[in-house]
């Protein structure tokens, strides 16, 4: 069975100039160029090394920031109690 695959990554910019897009815009558009430029080995190379920052990036993002630990308190007048298994026959 045969698979053709076309891959369209055709950026869609108005207005004449790149004064009013923004510094990650602009770096995608040249990230894009230039992967679509790389040949096999380069481009097997590159989406490693995506896939490492991307990962990273997802890892920092689930860091889950330092919370203040949770302070003892002594109660009195609280008592413990000890509770049989429930069991339940049928």
């Amino acid at each position: 069975m045969d698979c053709t695959v076309r891959i369209d990554n055709t950026p869609d910019m108005t207005g004449q100039s790149f004064e009013g897009i923004s510094e990650s815009a602009k770096v995608r558009l040249v990230c894009l160029y230039l992967i679509s430029r790389l040949n096999d080995t380069y481009l097997t190379s590159a989406c490693e090394h995506l896939i490492d920052d991307y990962s990273d990036q997802i890892a920092r993002d689930k860091v889950v920031p330092m919370v203040e630990v949770p302070k003892r308190v002594m109660v009195s007048g609280v008592r413990s109690t000890d509770s049989l298994p429930f069991v339940y026959e049928d």
